[in-house]
């Protein structure tokens, strides 16, 4: 059956208008598509924007966080290093304080060493000095008694040369005798002028001796005017002295030159001895 072209041309109007209303609610929900689509694109960005910005804050919370602590912990290593450093100068402050004393206490020691053997060298100079001079006065006594002891024995000597009869006395040469403890103590003296002095005594005494002790000339003032026998009974005696001290020639010479000085210095004693009798 044919259709009108009214009717058909209705038709058509009505298909124009529904498809331009479909294409209008298309177009319309394509367009709240895309704004759906734009508004979650956006939503998205902004709620990725937001954990990126949330996620940047929490490193940037954790980045702090993490200074904080750095940041303390070097405070903390930096407060044990002064603790450390504060604990080592005190004690090496006290080593030196230490090493100070025990210094001061070696000096201390040191010298009390040294001053006790300054004393124990002054002591032991001081012992010395009062040994020496102890020592000086036993000899000086010492000599003191042989010189007595000597002066008494010449004494006892001369007692004995005056008092000794024939029989004891020792012939020396010509009409001349002398005490034979004369004789051996002159002939053990190791001194010539001692023995000129004791033979001179024995011959003549003391008080003889002072008597025969003249001034005869400047020259011969202090020499014993000698008779020509005694002179060489002397001079031999003398000459037997000096070959037992095994003495030679030219010495021997020498010595019997000094018998006058010698014989010089027993007049002068015998001299004194007369004028101060003991």
């Amino acid at each position: 059956m044919q259709v009108p072209p009214r009717i058909h041309n209705n038709i058509n109007l009505r298909n124009v208008t529904d498809r331009s209303d479909e294409e209008l609610r298309n177009n319309e929900a394509n367009l709240s598509m895309k704004e759906l689509i734009e508004q979650n694109r956006k939503l998205n960005a902004i709620i990725e924007k937001q954990r990126y910005d949330s996620h940047n804050q929490h490193l940037q919370r954790e980045r702090e966080q993490q200074q904080i602590f750095e940041e303390e912990e070097r405070q903390r290593q930096l407060m044990e290093l002064h603790q450390r450093r504060k604990l080592l100068e005190r004690a090496q402050r006290e080593r030196e304080e230490l090493e100070r004393e025990q210094q001061k206490q070696q000096q201390r020691e040191r010298e009390r060493r040294e001053q006790e053997q300054r004393d124990q060298q002054q002591r032991n100079r001081e012992q010395r000095e009062r040994e020496r001079r102890e020592q000086e006065q036993r000899d000086q006594q010492q000599r003191n008694r042989e010189q007595r002891e000597r002066e008494r024995r010449e004494r006892r000597n001369q007692i004995d040369d005056e008092e000794d009869d024939l029989t004891d006395q020792v012939h020396i040469g010509g009409q001349i005798f002398i005490s034979s403890l004369a004789y051996t103590e002159a002939f053990r003296e190791y001194r010539p002028s001692k023995f000129i002095t004791i033979m001179s005594h024995a011959i003549w005494g003391y008080e003889n001796l002072a008597l025969r002790a003249v001034k005869v000339g400047k020259r011969n003032a202090r020499k014993l005017p000698l008779t020509p026998l005694k002179k060489l009974v002397l001079e031999k005696q003398y000459k037997k002295f000096l070959k037992q001290r095994n003495l030679s020639a030219d010495m021997e010479t020498v010595e019997r030159n000094k018998i006058n000085t010698y014989l010089g210095r027993s007049i002068t004693s015998a001299i004194k001895k007369v004028a101060n009798p003991e």
